[in-house]
């Protein structure tokens, strides 16, 4: 995937010089512009979720506003920021270094120097969000990840009028496994189950481990129905594939999975997922190997 790289300058020509350099570079770029209240321009970043921002110190709004605002905002905070300026350096620099900022690029840009600043900087990042937001054993996104990306998506689902599904998927009798065969085997079990999800779901859903045997997915613009049929495959290709060997066994499971649906059942992030673990309850209580959706009147 091509890192996003968003600029913010107000010279119209070094923003479209600066975005064939990147562009050929391999990064997409998107730019913003002549926007002058703060807040609406806030809006915008958090919709595009950049990999990195590069913003000049002269932009309106107030550079140094922008940076503070994003460095104090908890959904943005992680997003490197290389700050242009071309004058006062020295002053400048030491000011934003006291705001957050990772790195400054000097007018008149050198390319060379631009490019291996932009590369270290999302390097960088990018070890510090695996380390954050990635699950150590399975390699999915973790509980963290999950409780910022769900709010982040009823926000954008909001503004867009579509619709999401959670799913919180249980699986079976995983006590067992680890008793009968050990934790080294109950942790290829919850590698291999972890593939099955991903070779399944599209590259916009979230599946993350929400815990132990416990685990997340958010299908993205996903009706009910569509998603019942998502889960549903998911399951038949667990109950049938042989997670590992053990002595000559093959060994297989099977999950729980209960379902709720922004908006039509829940609204907020905590009521959603309250919603779908009311539904895996139904659906261990229904003898396990299941999906149940939530109902509004559980």
């Amino acid at each position: 995937m091509q890192e996003q790289i968003l600029i913010l300058d107000d010279d119209e020509q070094f923003v479209k010089q600066i975005s064939h350099f990147l562009i050929d570079a391999g990064y997409n770029v998107t730019s913003l512009g002549g926007i002058t209240d703060l807040t609406i321009l806030m809006d915008k970043v958090f919709q595009l979720t950049p990999d990195l921002i590069l913003s000049d110190i002269s932009m309106i709004p107030d550079g140094f506003e922008f940076l503070s605002a994003i460095k104090r905002d908890s959904r943005m905070r992680m997003i490197p920021f290389i700050l242009i300026t071309g004058v006062d350096v020295e002053t400048n620099m030491i000011k934003a270094y006291s705001r957050g900022v990772d790195n400054y690029i000097v007018k008149p840009i050198k390319y060379d120097e631009l490019l291996a600043k932009v590369h270290a900087v999302i390097s960088r990042q990018k070890e510090m969000s695996k380390a954050m937001y990635l699950d150590t054993l399975t390699g999915i996104y973790n509980r963290r990840f999950f409780n910022q990306e769900l709010t982040r998506q009823i926000k954008l689902h909001e503004r867009h009028g579509d619709e999401l599904t959670l799913a919180i998927i249980d699986l079976d009798h995983f006590k067992s496994i680890n008793d009968k065969y050990g934790h080294t085997a109950g942790d290829k079990c919850l590698v291999a189950f972890a593939k099955i999800v991903l070779d399944e779901i599209r590259s916009t859903d979230i599946f993350a481990r929400w815990g132990g045997e416990e685990f997340v997915l958010i299908l993205e613009r996903a009706e009910l129905d569509g998603s019942i049929k998502t889960i549903n495959k998911i399951l038949e290709r667990v109950k049938n594939t042989a997670l590992f060997r053990f002595d000559d066994e093959d060994v297989k499971i099977s999950f729980s999975a209960g379902l709720s649906q922004y908006p039509t059942l829940a609204e907020e992030p905590l009521e959603l997922i309250n919603a779908a673990d009311q539904a895996v309850y139904a659906a261990k209580a229904a003898g396990r190997s299941c999906i149940k959706v939530y109902e509004l009147n559980q």
